[in-house]
C-alpha cells in the first residue's frame, strides 16, 4: 500500500507538473503522521488521490492577501478597475496583466510577476526558464502575485498525449473532449511505426488546475493510452 499510494501520489503530482512537494507536511496537512502513514492510507483507498493533490496544490501555492488586480481575459477588452480580479499583486494598483505564452499559468500554479515596459505585468509559473532568467537579469521586475477568487474564464495549456496507435485513437479522445465541453485551439499528431504509437500536442483552453487533472485522469483511462500530461513550461 505504502509503494502503491506513493506512485500514484507522484505520477499525478507530476501529471500537474506541480513544484516538489514535502510529503512530510503534506501528511501532517492531512491529519496523518508521516509520509509512509499517507502514502499507505492512499495505497488502501482511505484517502481521496484528488483530496491529497488539492492540499499538495495549496502548499505549494503562494501566501494571499495581496491588493486586488484586473484581470484583462483573453481575446476580449479590458474590465475597468475594481471589479473582481483573477490575480493578486502585492503593494501596487490596478495594472493591466497578461498570462504568459511561454508556460501558460493555470489558477493554483505557483506564480510570479514580471513587470514589462508598457505591456502591464506578465504572469508566469514559479518554475518558468523564461522568468528565471529574467529574474537573474532584472530582479527589481519580478513581484509577488497569487491567484484571487475562482476564475470565470478558461485558460489555454498544452497537454501531450502517447498511445498505441490503433483505429479511432484520434476519435476518442475528440469524442472525451467534446463530452467534457473543452475547447481545442490546435492538435498536432506523430506517429511512430518502429513502436507503434503515437504522440500528440494538443492546446485546450481549461479553467483551472483541478479540472486539467480530472481531464488528464479521464484520458488515460481510454484504450491504449500510455500517458497524458501537462506540457511543461518551455
Amino acid at each position: 500500500n505504502v509503494a502503491a499510494g506513493k506512485a500514484l501520489l507522484e505520477r499525478e503530482l507530476g501529471r500537474l507538473d506541480l513544484p516538489p512537494v514535502d510529503f512530510d507536511k503534506l501528511a501532517e496537512k492531512a491529519n496523518l503522521k508521516n509520509a509512509e502513514d499517507m502514502f499507505a492510507a492512499l495505497g488502501a483507498g482511505d484517502l481521496r488521490l484528488a483530496h491529497l493533490v488539492n492540499m499538495a496544490q495549496q502548499l505549494v501555492e503562494p501566501e494571499r492577501g495581496y491588493d486586488q488586480l484586473e484581470l484583462i481575459p483573453r481575446r476580449s477588452a479590458p474590465h475597468k478597475p475594481g471589479k473582481r480580479g483573477d490575480v493578486q499583486i502585492q503593494g501596487v494598483g490596478n495594472l493591466l496583466t497578461q498570462m504568459a505564452g511561454c508556460c501558460q499559468p493555470l489558477p493554483g500554479d505557483p506564480i510570479v510577476g514580471y513587470i514589462t515596459q508598457g505591456r502591464g505585468v506578465s504572469i508566469h509559473r514559479q518554475d518558468c526558464p523564461s522568468v528565471l532568467q529574467l529574474a537573474g537579469r532584472e530582479p527589481e521586475r519580478i513581484i509577488q502575485v497569487s491567484w484571487g477568487p475562482v476564475p470565470e474564464k478558461t485558460y489555454p495549456v498544452e497537454i501531450s498525449i502517447r498511445a498505441y496507435d490503433r483505429a479511432g485513437l484520434l476519435r476518442d479522445i475528440s469524442q472525451m473532449l467534446l463530452n467534457e465541453r473543452i475547447n481545442v485551439l490546435s492538435m498536432n499528431t506523430r506517429s511512430n511505426k518502429e513502436d507503434s504509437t503515437a504522440q500528440m500536442t494538443l492546446t485546450i483552453e481549461i479553467p483551472g488546475l483541478n479540472a486539467l487533472g480530472r481531464l488528464l485522469s479521464r484520458i488515460s483511462q481510454l484504450p491504449n493510452i500510455i500517458e497524458a500530461k501537462r506540457q511543461r513550461a518551455t
